[in-house]
């Protein structure tokens, strides 16, 4: 199979590439023989907070707030037991909590949110419950904002 490549830019190489059988390829897995990957947890904290920088923090939890504000002021009724009627504002500690067990929940694969928190002996994982409730991590969930959000007046339940 043949494909062209669009470029206005010439180049040292042909204008198509030829795409490679792949019915006789065998995979096979890399051996690391030396020390690979982030090597201490301050070094992982340093490069999460290039990426995470305290701006975009700021930002990320102030338009969480904001959509939070909206969402909540925008319902005629919220039954009493809602968690809406708990929600305090979220801060830049907090969020940056909530973006590690997000990323934490990557590595550690459960079949729903609450299994996160269970007490029970096969799918307890006692970091997440420890760390925060899950009717707090919930809320922010469902108000996790990082642009301003037109508040519209649908009916939602928690």
């Amino acid at each position: 199979m043949q494909c062209a490549i669009a470029s206005s830019a010439p180049t040292a190489s042909s204008a198509t590439f030829t795409r490679e059988d792949m019915t006789s390829y065998v995979r096979q897995r890399e051996q690391f023989v030396d020390n690979y990957g982030p090597q201490n947890e301050t070094h992982c904290a340093k490069v999460f907070k290039m990426f995470f920088d305290d701006q975009l923090m700021e930002l990320i939890v102030h338009e969480t707030n904001t959509h939070a504000t909206q969402k909540i002021q925008a319902r005629s009724f919220i039954p009493l037991r809602s968690r809406m009627r708990d929600w305090k504002p979220i801060t830049k500690d907090e969020m940056y909590v909530v973006l590690a067990l997000f990323m934490l929940m990557g590595i550690i694969q459960k079949p729903t949110l609450r299994s996160y928190v269970s007490k029970n002996y096969i799918l307890a994982t006692p970091i997440f419950a420890s760390t925060i409730s899950m009717d707090r991590f919930e809320s922010i969930c469902k108000f996790y904002a990082f642009q301003q959000q037109p508040c519209r007046n649908i009916p939602e339940t928690i």
